[in-house]
């Protein structure tokens, strides 16, 4: 269901929105859809045409690339961000899928009206661009761990990320499936659940069902440093 958005009184902008002028505001108020998605519902869709730029304003989404034999889960980010800016900006299709994992409110700003404030408003331009940046740089910090860790290093740095990142708190529910943790880790099923398990035995977390609890985070550390 999308409604209109009322951009100035809104408590989820964007370090970049705040550049925007009253004018702006007005234009990307103008220019732009508000929904609130549950959780497993398509943002957007791989090979789909692109015409807006979205906004994730709160909720937790998962970003996700189909393979050549399987899906590979890229990353999973929380609001406020934006998402999909690389590919809708150099490209007319979505290179990758966005799904959410949880109650997610997002925005749809068209895309005419993006390029319009990136193109006439340097400071807006620049907060983008620091975005974009600091994106880059974790995707390229997961690849290295991806490629260079064992699966206890992996599954370390993954319960890591989740708390300090995404959730902030030593305890909380997986956002992911068993299978889905592993194509985010690069490793199976079996070794995810097993792993969970070794970390459980070991004191080092808790484990029930999807509820995780962090019981020894320095031991977390070590294992993602020694991965």
């Amino acid at each position: 269901m999308f409604d209109n958005p009322s951009c100035i009184n809104c408590v989820f902008k964007s370090p970049a929105t705040k550049f925007l002028s009253d004018n702006e505001i007005i234009q990307l108020e103008q220019n732009c859809a508000v929904a609130e998605l549950k959780p497993g519902e398509k943002i957007f869709k791989q090979g789909v045409f692109s015409s807006n730029i979205i906004y994730l304003k709160k909720g937790i989404v998962k970003l996700h690339i189909e393979g050549p034999y399987k899906e590979q889960i890229l990353k999973i980010t929380k609001g406020p961000t934006y998402l999909g800016i690389p590919t809708t900006f150099d490209e007319k299709y979505y290179r990758y899928s966005a799904t959410t994992v949880e109650e997610t409110g997002v925005c749809f700003i068209n895309i005419e009206t993006f390029r319009k404030f990136v193109q006439e408003n340097g400071k807006f331009a620049y907060e983008i661009i620091i975005e974009l940046c600091k994106s880059e740089i974790s995707l390229f910090k997961k690849c290295i761990n991806r490629s260079q860790k064992n699966a206890r290093g992996r599954i370390a740095d993954a319960l890591l990320f989740l708390k300090e990142e995404i959730y902030e708190e030593s305890s909380f529910r997986l956002p992911l499936t068993r299978n889905e943790l592993g194509d985010y880790v690069n490793t199976t099923r079996e070794s995810v659940s097993r792993i969970l398990n070794e970390f459980h035995n070991e004191k080092i977390i808790k484990v029930t069902g999807r509820d995780i609890s962090i019981l020894n985070e320095k031991l977390l550390n070590i294992i993602s440093k020694t991965g």
